[in-house]
């Protein structure tokens, strides 16, 4: 409703103008305002065409707040175990090439169970998921307590995998439905900081619990995060737009949801890169005779912590194109750089660069891969984006040892920087798809 001259005026394609008059209400045409008051009809288009800077839309709420503390725990209590249950395995007298086994098999059961985890957030509920999610992962650190043999620790690690990836799904999701689409990539980069906060903090955390109280202290304190995680999951309030079915009509499980295959396989890309760092680089470390290499992983989480708490801003400035692209570059350079490198203050440096660059590239390729689902899809968009981690790890972990076993470790992180490269043409297909992506 506006007011010129004195006429009160409703501007609004397809809706005539009604102007106030002491006997009743006169409708007028755009034309006839436009002899009326001097304003062209072409305003009332004009009008209808503006868009608020998504700025100054609001982000932050109870809900996105509550999706960050879940995330956060169930990603610490995750986190804690990664360094500390391996040692465990050996303590109680197993071989130490079974101690990788319990990572692999966390793994392989968050993998295999995220279609099915995609299509229950989608069909029954977030929260209600979250809530299953969180109490199976509580459950598996109750059974942690009770188990001493290895084979009992293998099937609650699969069992613990499957509660994280129906919480990380379910909780995820939560994220991508309650932070406006006007700002999806800032705000899954706010939401991303749980998960680059919880790999920082979370396996110093395990070690010093393991350290003070054995692993009935990392247990025991998986545990209250895991309570934290429930209880706080029974306050997020919103109204969620699940997929119908009809009486009897069974639930049909896809694989993928396919408007998040492309952002999908460029994290998938860049998460096998990235496990020759993760899974080799205190290897490489040890063999040019550099101690200390595991602070390269500290400073890298403070890159990707400061990247991500302006990354939106920045994307929004620029265009997702511009800054994906960039951060490739970037991650590029830090491989063949990690080739490179014979000192720690070298590696430092990279580090650093490394985590702005992962931390960038992540917020916007999660924001391309729930964008242009429907809402009633965005678990399957979720649990896809969310599997391509997984399988990346997995892959990776085993193509890197065949690499360095065939040549050497700086052609391994050569050959990291090259399959890098490879996103970028993934962006250009993805560009064709969908053409309004900048």
């Amino acid at each position: 409703m506006c007011e010129i001259n004195g006429l009160f005026c409703q501007i609004s394609i397809g809706l005539p103008i009604q102007q106030k008059t002491g006997i009743g209400v006169l409708v007028m045409s755009s034309n006839d305002l436009e002899k009326e008051v001097g304003i062209p009809a072409a305003a009332e288009a004009a009008v209808d065409d503006f868009e608020p800077d998504p700025t100054t839309i609001p982000i932050w709420s109870k809900n996105l707040v509550l999706a960050i503390l879940c995330s956060m725990c169930i990603g610490l209590a995750g986190q804690m175990l990664n360094p500390t249950l391996p040692l465990y395995t050996v303590e109680i007298g197993f071989p130490e090439q079974m101690a990788g086994i319990m990572l692999t098999a966390f793994s392989i059961g968050s993998l295999l169970f995220r279609p099915i985890a995609g299509q229950l957030v989608d069909y029954i509920g977030r929260r209600k998921m979250v809530l299953c999610g969180s109490l199976l992962v509580a459950f598996s650190f109750l059974l942690y307590l009770m188990s001493t043999n290895f084979y009992m620790i293998l099937c609650v690690r699969v069992m613990q995998g499957i509660g994280f990836c129906l919480t990380n799904t379910g909780i995820g999701t939560v994220a991508s439905d309650i932070i406006p689409k006007a700002r999806i990539t800032e705000g899954i980069g706010y939401y991303a900081l749980a998960g680059a906060i919880s790999m920082t903090v979370g396996p110093a955390v395990g070690l010093e619990l393991k350290n003070m109280f054995s692993m009935r202290g990392d247990f025991i304190g998986g545990l209250l995060l895991a309570s934290i995680c429930i209880v706080a999951s029974r306050f997020i309030s919103y109204e969620e737009k699940l997929k119908t079915r009809k009486p009897g009509e069974k639930i049909k499980i896809s694989l993928f949801e396919k408007t998040s295959l492309l952002p999908a396989s460029m994290i998938f890309t860049a998460t096998v890169a990235q496990t020759s760092l993760t899974a080799y680089l205190a290897l490489y470390g040890r063999s040019i005779g550099l101690e200390g290499v595991s602070s390269f992983f500290l400073f890298t989480s403070v890159g990707t912590i400061c990247a991500r708490a302006f990354a939106g801003k920045v994307t929004y400035r620029l265009g997702e194109k511009k800054v994906l692209w960039a951060a490739v570059l970037v991650t590029t350079c830090c491989f063949f750089a990690v080739s490179f490198a014979k000192t720690m203050p070298v590696l430092i440096a990279i580090a650093i660069v490394y985590g702005f660059g992962y931390g960038v590239l992540y917020p916007v390729t999660n924001a391309m891969s729930i964008r242009n689902a429907i809402p009633e899809n965005r678990g399957a968009a979720n649990a896809t984006y969310s599997a391509s981690f997984d399988l990346g790890t997995i892959v990776g972990g085993s193509v890197w040892g065949i690499v360095v076993a065939n040549l050497n470790y700086p052609w391994m992180y050569r050959l990291a920087a090259v399959l890098t490269l490879f996103i970028i043409p993934l962006t250009l297909i993805y560009q064709r798809k969908f053409v309004e992506w900048r």
